[in-house]
């Protein structure tokens, strides 16, 4: 981890690796359960982030310069990259499913969107087809994206 020495926290942060992504948040939550000092990284949104937030009085994000690959490829001191999420689709089907791409065009998976079904997911345990159909009873902003058609049939069959 090349952020620890870029900030000169060789000397006051311990290195820790949980070994797995259950384990990194479990001990995160422990931290903060027990109001324990905790410096971390993760990513978001999650519900995890959404719980410290909301549960255990929210959290302070270091304030960094912004990613560069100049920065990022010496010693890393600056913000991470963001991910880009992409839709593709073949030439042919864009042709064959106008409905579908304008569907993509206004597709917006947005955070609250994804806080509320991963929120559900594990407060219920549900699984991931269960899930989407709790996201589209419960949750509103899918309508805008769908063609009225679409939308009548979507409802009918979640009934």
């Amino acid at each position: 981890m090349k952020k620890i020495p870029a900030y000169g926290l060789e000397d006051v942060v311990e290195m820790v690796n949980p070994g797995s992504g259950e384990a990194l948040a479990a001990a995160i939550r422990g931290a903060f359960e027990k109001k324990e000092d905790v410096l971390f990284y993760y990513w978001g949104p999650t519900t995890l982030s959404n719980d410290l937030a909301n549960d255990y009085g929210g959290y302070y994000q270091l304030e960094e310069p912004p990613y560069t690959k100049e920065c990022w490829d010496g010693d890393g001191g600056c913000g991470y990259d963001l991910a880009q999420v992409l839709i593709v689709m073949r030439n042919d089907l864009m042709a064959a499913a106008p409905d579908l791409v304008t569907f993509f065009e206004k597709w917006d998976f947005n955070a609250p969107n994804q806080l509320a079904a991963s929120g559900y997911m594990a407060e219920s345990g549900a699984d991931f087809p269960d899930v989407a159909i709790w996201f589209l009873q419960n949750t509103e902003d899918w309508k805008q994206w769908v063609t009225a058609d679409a939308l009548d049939k979507v409802l009918a069959s979640i009934g």
